[in-house]
Order: structure tokens, then C-alpha cells, then sequence
């Protein structure tokens, strides 16, 4: 770019690099919101079952949902206990209310990580306002000084 020195090319690479490099933390960090707020929400309906679940008689006629929109029927039993994966692929039986605890607990800690995401994508999204006008005047320059040298 014949208007800028050869420094301020420097600087105008680094910073379309930067640029680049923060659009795509905040779309991954965008998407990971979106991820966890998923799994709160299915944390959030799975607890709500659970306490429905809770006051079912035996014997109570149920449609168990087996894949997306298919179910079978089943009767319940008394429902006291239910199987809760704690992680790394290991299931542990407990009491409902153990349960819900647990998964409460679990939406908690995966509300708190959408808030620190949330700040680190605000972060990443404040230095892009600030690189962005940064490039543009470089490229004005660099414009400038093209359509001088032509003239």
C-alpha cells in the first residue's frame, strides 16, 4: 500500500490480524453461551420431571420418550431413586430429592460459567470497537496516499 510507511503496514496487518482473531473468540464464545444456556434449560425441565415424577402412583400409565418425537408406554413403579451422571461417564443412583439437589446444583455452576463468558466476550467485543477505528484510519491513509500517487 503505497500510502502507508512501511511500519504503519506492519501495524495495519497486525491489527486486521487481531481483528480477525477477536471476531471469531466472540462467535465461540457466543456459541458456547448458547451451549450451556441449552443444557440449563434441559437441567431446568429434567428437575421439573423429577418433582412431577415424585407424586406419580404405581401402576400410573407413562409415555417414556425414547428419540425425538417417540415415545413408549410404560407403568411407573414407585419412584424414589433415579441414575444422575456426576461426570465423566459415571452414573450413581439417589433419592429423587438428592437428585434435584444435585442437578440444581449443576445448573448453578453452569449459570455462573455463561457469566464469565459473557464477560470475556464483552471484553473481546470492547477491544474490536477500539482496533476497528484503529484499522479504518489506516486504511483511509493508505487510500489517501494511493489516490495521490496516481494523480
Amino acid at each position: 500500500m503505497n500510502g502507508l510507511k512501511e511500519d504503519e503496514e506492519k501495524k495495519l496487518e497486525e491489527i486486521s490480524a487481531r481483528i480477525e482473531e477477536r471476531r471469531a473468540l466472540v462467535e465461540f464464545l457466543r456459541r458456547q453461551i448458547s451451549a450451556l444456556g441449552e443444557a440449563v434449560g434441559e437441567i431446568g425441565a429434567t428437575v421439573e420431571a423429577l418433582r412431577k415424577l415424585k407424586e406419580v402412583e404405581p401402576n400410573t400409565q407413562l409415555m417414556v420418550p425414547i428419540g425425538p418425537d417417540t415415545f413408549i408406554p410404560a407403568r411407573s413403579e414407585r419412584i424414589d431413586r433415579v441414575l444422575v451422571d456426576v461426570g465423566a461417564g459415571v452414573t450413581v443412583e439417589k433419592p429423587v430429592d438428592e437428585a434435584i439437589k444435585f442437578l440444581e446444583e449443576r445448573s448453578n455452576e453452569l449459570q455462573q460459567a455463561m457469566t464469565s463468558i459473557g464477560a470475556e466476550s464483552i471484553r473481546a467485543e470492547e477491544e474490536l470497537e477500539k482496533l476497528i477505528p484503529e484499522r479504518d484510519a489506516l486504511l483511509k491513509k493508505a487510500m489517501e496516499g494511493e489516490g495521490g500517487a496516481g494523480a
